[in-house]
């Protein structure tokens, strides 16, 4: 099976022979989701992108969180449920489709300069009134 880069990314793909585990979905649907073994790892793969957020996205292919020594998710933040089990929760910061690191992405769109993809220009910041807070009538302190 070959994993990786589907959403149209330029990031490197892995082929690797996997067992497959539980399976949910139909190809009609374009839902399917499928948990595969790896070398004594389990991934679940997603045909549509969609985040596992909460216990149950894990729950339903039989993955107890809580017991899990490892459970690396891609998403750019812990959920309010997975949250409180990461101790600690830690961030890989890494090349794909979505990528949280901000200042490796392309650059072809903002104005130049632009922090943080240009780093040697001078600039202080202004104070300033918000809209709303003008529109009240309120002053900053």
């Amino acid at each position: 099976l070959t994993i990786g880069g589907a959403f149209g990314s330029c990031c490197p793909r892995v082929t690797a022979e996997v067992v497959v585990g539980k399976k949910f979905g139909t190809e009609t649907e374009q839902n399917r989701e499928v948990m595969v073994h790896i070398a004594g790892n389990s991934i679940i793969l997603t045909e549509r992108r969609r985040p596992f957020h909460n216990l149950n996205d894990f729950e339903r292919f039989g993955i107890a969180v809580e017991e899990t020594a490892f459970l690396i998710v891609k998403s750019g933040y812990l959920s309010p449920e997975l949250a409180p089990l990461a101790n600690p929760a830690r961030m890989a910061l890494t090349d794909g489709a979505v990528n949280q690191g901000i200042s490796s992405l392309k650059n072809d769109c903002r104005p130049d300069p632009s922090y943080p993809f240009q780093l040697d220009f001078n600039w202080s910041p202004k104070a300033r009134i918000s809209g709303r807070a003008a529109m009240k009538g309120t002053q900053p302190d």
